[in-house]
């Protein structure tokens, strides 16, 4: 909870302190540097208003492309991709899935979306792409209600100061804080803690009465932690 209790006491000093990883700042520079515009209000990008733009759904090479050069976490897995095109440039991009197991949910309801990713093209300032993406995917699919997270390392621990608050999503809770795996002496690359769950280490360690950690430490990795996330539902009208 180190880095999620010094985020709480700069808030309590009205400061927004963003936390960055080192291979973030290494490969993924331009965006960070975006990031920390858009908290200063001082974007630069072209301006484009969403409701001059046509909306399609994009293919997995071109959303995964897109992700990868625009989205601080990259590309992910999700089922629905629907992008906003402006003189036939892609310049806003919003991904769902159905509901992850993984995330503690013990049924799976197909009404039920996860909203995975968001960005607009990096030299772009798309006005209501947004709001525009979710409307539209609300009223082509059937969907009860759509989940998301905020990376509190990045957007802080207010939720009513976030894209999700400003376009009726209702926050949840704060989720406890992540960890990631990297070899020790080799900080430029992280791995999900999933790469290294106790049954996956006992097929390199037969230690059965170990932990996750020890079995880790055992390899020669050691962990790095986040603030943890905030948690956003949204209901569409229709429900």
């Amino acid at each position: 909870h180190y880095h999620l209790k010094k985020t709480k006491l700069c808030l309590e000093k009205g400061i927004h302190l963003i936390h960055l990883f080192e291979d973030e700042w290494m490969y993924k520079k331009n965006i960070i540097k975006n990031i920390i515009k858009a908290k200063l209000n001082k974007l630069d990008g072209e301006k484009i208003y969403a409701r001059k733009c046509i909306i399609k759904e994009v293919d997995t090479a071109i959303k995964h492309d897109f992700f990868e050069e625009h989205h601080l976490q990259g590309d992910s897995k999700d089922k629905i991709r629907i992008g906003l095109f402006y003189n036939e440039e892609l310049v806003s991009l919003m991904s769902f899935s159905k509901e992850r197991l993984s995330l503690g949910n013990k049924t799976k309801n197909d009404k039920i979306f996860e909203l995975i990713r968001f960005c607009n093209k990096t030299d772009k300032i798309v006005i209501g792409a947004f709001s525009k993406l979710l409307s539209h995917f609300t009223k082509q699919y059937d969907v009860e209600k759509v989940v998301t997270f905020a990376n509190c390392r990045i957007s802080g621990l207010e939720p009513d100061k976030t894209v999700y608050a400003k376009n009726g999503f209702v926050f949840i809770r704060i989720s406890k804080p992540n960890y990631w795996y990297f070899k020790k002496g080799n900080y430029k690359k992280r791995y999900h803690r999933f790469t290294f769950t106790k049954g996956r280490l006992l097929k390199e360690l037969n230690e059965p009465g170990l932990t996750e950690w020890e079995l880790a430490r055992t390899l020669e990795m050691d962990r790095i932690w986040d603030c943890g996330n905030m948690k956003f539902e949204f209901t569409p009208k229709n429900y």
